[in-house]
């Protein structure tokens, strides 16, 4: 979830210099197909305190052997088509979603060279296990199309959850309003986005267009969005889907920034939160807290301080024994590149050791623990030698230990799941330099360590 503001901008750049706060992919459809054209040319408890202790990533530990399987290219008949790595889920039938606010379709004219496709309300695709893709569209055009998420339901459908953003004339057309009117669900079956209907919300209230992670369990959902109330703090708004219903509980988040709810088989309903530190006077944000729903919300326990670290993008996932990894980003003071950190173990409780997940990885980063065997996770980033450069792609596991990297194809963010066969899927753009134009292409991976 993007960092929530009630201001608007004149620009964004795909690869802008570091901040503490920095300003969402505002990306139209029409700024999408410029991108692809030219800039891929360029080349109490709460107030315990932190773990001490943070363990680096290790070289190669050499005990397990990470092979690429496979390489597919999104194709929609003879068009290439790219669409931005925001939410990406793998179902039970193997099939993938790929959802996005931000995407392009391009197709040859009549000289051969590569142009545009107008392609508009479109909220990402759903793509076969042998890679053919399919168009989810939504009744909403992509200028005022905020973040997508998308998480699998039982009965093998999927649940879709959009912003739609609040119009602004004070904007260019090419920019996207960074506030939304309100939030949308629905459920995809095949392609077809149906039983669409608003999320109930407290009036008044401006919500951010950025949207929070989906976590899950079994068919409840939850997803979290920070909106700021007239004449009050911000808060961040909870909205969970119990029995096929949605409603939504709020939080007082002063200066709220980030917010990635988790189900813990033991602990519940759990929320990762980015917000100034209400017990440290004249904090102005950037603290990582743990939030638990113990019959009410309460505010257990403060995992950074923000003048440690300056906490960005956190992201939870547990396991079936409760356990699981709490992961963020940083861009400390002084340095080009963006860092990774995750804590594993009982983290739903407690702080567990920091470990480095990345120390050098791109500004649009996200970092999301994926599943790999019943007791532990593991993480495939980015790697930037130089800031604005992605040189590599790198998986690693929860102690920090280096298990492979590649030479990375991408020249945009990536995404990345782990399907139910056990193979892991990396997507993002890759360029075509001879051709100048972009597709989205998915890697796919086994991962097999020796017991």
């Amino acid at each position: 979830m993007r960092p929530f503001a009630d201001m608007t901008v004149s620009a964004v750049s795909p690869r802008s210099s570091s901040s503490l706060v920095p300003l969402p992919r505002l990306w139209s459809a029409a700024a999408v197909a410029f991108f692809c054209c030219l800039a891929f040319t360029a080349n109490g408890s709460a107030q315990a305190s932190s773990s001490a202790a943070t363990i680096t990533a290790s070289e190669d530990a050499g005990r397990c052997t990470v092979r690429e399987v496979g390489r597919d290219s999104l194709m929609l008949g003879r068009r290439r088509l790219y669409v931005g790595p925001q939410s990406l889920e793998a179902n039970a039938a193997g099939e993938l979603f790929l959802a996005s606010d931000y995407n392009a379709l391009m197709d040859r004219d009549s000289a051969g060279v590569w142009k545009p496709v107008v392609m508009d309300s479109v909220v990402g695709v759903v793509i076969s296990p042998q890679g053919m893709p399919r168009l989810v569209h939504a009744p909403i055009g992509n200028r005022l199309l905020g973040e997508v998420r998308v998480a699998p339901n039982t009965d093998g459908s999927w649940t879709v959850v959009y912003a739609e953003r609040l119009e602004s004339d004070e904007l260019p057309p090419d920019f996207k309003p960074r506030n939304s009117r309100r939030l949308w669900s629905g459920i995809v079956r095949g392609a077809e986005l149906t039983m669409l209907d608003t999320l109930p919300h407290p009036e008044g209230w401006i919500m951010s267009a950025d949207l929070s992670p989906m976590a899950r369990t079994g068919d409840t959902l939850a997803v979290a969005v920070i909106a700021q109330v007239p004449n009050d703090f911000r808060r961040t708004i909870i909205f969970e889907r119990r029995d096929g219903r949605w409603a939504y509980e709020s939080l007082v988040t002063r200066f709220g920034m980030w917010a990635a709810p988790g189900y813990s088989p033991v602990s519940g309903l759990v929320m990762a939160s980015v917000e100034s530190d209400p017990y440290t006077p004249g904090s102005s944000g950037n603290t990582l807290f743990i939030w638990q729903r113990r019959g009410e919300w309460e505010r257990t326990r403060r995992v950074i301080p923000g003048e440690e670290q300056g906490v960005q993008r956190p992201s939870l996932l547990f396991r079936a024994d409760g356990s699981g990894s709490l992961s963020w980003m940083t861009a400390p003071a002084g340095r080009a590149s963006w860092r990774a950190f995750a804590m594993s173990g009982n983290v739903a409780e407690k702080n567990e050791p920091v470990v480095t997940v990345e120390p050098a990885t791109s500004v649009w980063a996200d970092v999301f623990a994926l599943p790999w065997n019943s007791h532990s996770d593991l993480w495939i980033m980015p790697h930037e030698d130089r800031p604005g450069e992605m040189s590599q792609i790198r998986f690693v596991d929860a102690a920090g230990n280096l298990l492979h990297h590649l030479p990375t194809p991408f020249v945009t963010d990536i995404a990345s799941v782990r399907t139910g066969n056990g193979e892991y899927v990396v997507v993002g753009g890759v360029y075509n330099t001879t051709e100048l134009h972009v597709t989205t292409v998915l890697l796919r991976f086994q991962v097999e360590c020796a017991r």
